[in-house]
């Protein structure tokens, strides 16, 4: 089963990988969809005993998106007090082995660490996606990347034959000591593989209308690494306005 939410107040997440994972993957159940402010659904949810397998979190960037009603701009305090106030409320709907997983920019990162780690979670990896698209500007360098961090109270599920990669050194060198399938888990670093760039407004694959859309092979990474068959998903921030399906 799969719970989506969304939080009008921050419309955002990539709604893409609702549909399907990739050719390959079949969704067997059809997305639940609540809508209203997820900072009060996940305290509702945690009150009547649900718990997620794995909570996905895409939340507003506060750099002024407009989302049809609401613009995300927030002050970094007002971000900061934000972003703790939906940190609260994710935990309650988390048991031990309860994955976690945020996308989030360089602004808010270290903030998300600090507070996790203060609330009992271990940060499993920190990784980086990257892209080749920014906006460009001449006050510093310029961004392309976000964070992918992944946290679990205790141990998280882990399946890592679900998501190898082949090996550089044995598809370039034939070279198999990294693994005798010529198979490795992959690096930290994601988005240089095809179909891992971000989906920007002029690309082929951008939903109409779709204002953050995320590429597929970012979440089906994450779904596969840590989640069984009939597993609970949840992601906090959905964008429903302007979709067209």
């Amino acid at each position: 089963m799969h719970l989506w939410y969304d939080e009008p107040a921050s419309l955002k997440a990539g709604f893409s990988f609702a549909l399907s994972l990739s050719n390959d993957v079949e969704m067997k159940h059809d997305p639940e969809l609540i809508h209203g402010d997820c900072r009060d659904i996940l305290k509702d949810l945690g009150k009547s005993g649900i718990q997620a397998d794995l909570i996905f979190v895409d939340p507003p960037f506060a750099i002024g998106q407009d989302y049809e009603g609401f613009v995300d701009l927030m002050s970094p305090e007002e971000y900061i007090e934000f972003t703790e106030e939906y940190l609260q409320s994710l935990i309650q709907v988390c048991h031990d082995h309860t994955s976690v997983w945020f996308n989030v920019p360089d602004s808010i990162a270290a903030e998300i660490v600090t507070w996790m780690r203060a609330n009992d979670f271990h940060l499993i990896n920190w990784c980086i996606w990257h892209y080749r698209f920014a906006q460009n500007h001449r006050a510093r360098f310029l961004s392309s990347k976000t964070h992918a961090l992944w946290f679990c109270q205790w141990k998280p599920k882990w399946y890592p034959d679900r998501v190898v990669v082949e090996s550089c050194r044995s598809a370039e060198y034939d070279d198999w000591r990294d693994d005798a399938t010529g198979f490795r888990v992959p690096f930290d670093v994601w988005g240089f593989e095809r179909f891992w760039g971000r989906v920007q407004g002029n690309n082929k694959e951008r939903r109409q209308g779709h204002p953050n859309q995320l590429p597929e092979k970012y979440l089906e990474r994450v779904i596969l690494c840590c989640t069984d068959e009939d597993d609970l998903v949840i992601d906090p921030f959905l964008v429903l306005e302007r979709l067209v399906l």
